[in-house]
C-alpha cells in the first residue's frame, strides 16, 4: 500500500478535520468542524497559526486540532494547556511523518496524538492515538 503524509504537488490538501468529524459520525457522535480562531476567541486566546481547524465533540467534551506540519506544534501547547485546564480531553491530529516532531513538541501534556496519512486511493487514514 502506497501512503502519503500530505498534499502532493498539484493535488488538494485533505479535509483532516472533515474527516475526523466523519469518524465521530460513524460511531454516533455528534461533531462539528469550527475554525479556530473562532475557538480561541471564546477561550480569550489569541490565535494560533499552529493550528488549522478543530472539531469539537460536545456531548464527551472532546476537542481534535488539526495542526499546521508548517509551523512550530509547540505554538500550539499554550492552547492545549488552556484547553485541558478547561476540562476538555484534547486531540492532536498531524502528518504521520511529523508524530516525531509532535512527541518532542507536547511531551508532558495530557492529550493524545493521531497521526493521519492518505492512501494510494486518496483516503485519509488515522493511526492509534498516543500520548506524548
Amino acid at each position: 500500500m502506497t501512503t502519503r503524509a500530505g498534499s502532493q504537488v498539484g493535488q488538494p490538501a485533505p479535509d483532516v478535520a472533515g474527516a475526523a468529524r466523519e469518524a465521530w459520525r460513524v460511531i454516533g457522535e455528534s461533531a462539528e468542524v469550527v475554525d479556530w480562531g473562532i475557538v480561541a476567541k471564546n477561550l480569550g486566546l489569541g490565535p494560533s497559526n499552529a493550528i488549522r481547524a478543530a472539531v469539537l465533540i460536545p456531548r464527551v467534551r472532546q476537542i481534535e486540532c488539526v495542526l499546521d506540519p508548517t509551523i512550530s506544534m509547540g505554538d500550539a501547547r499554550p492552547h492545549f494547556a488552556l484547553l485541558l485546564s478547561e476540562g476538555w480531553k484534547v486531540s492532536a491530529l498531524v502528518p504521520i511523518s511529523k508524530m516525531g516532531a509532535a512527541h518532542e513538541a507536547l511531551r508532558g501534556l495530557d492529550l493524545h496524538l493521531q497521526g493521519w496519512w492518505t492512501t494510494a486511493e486518496s483516503r485519509l487514514r488515522f493511526s492509534s492515538p498516543e500520548m506524548p
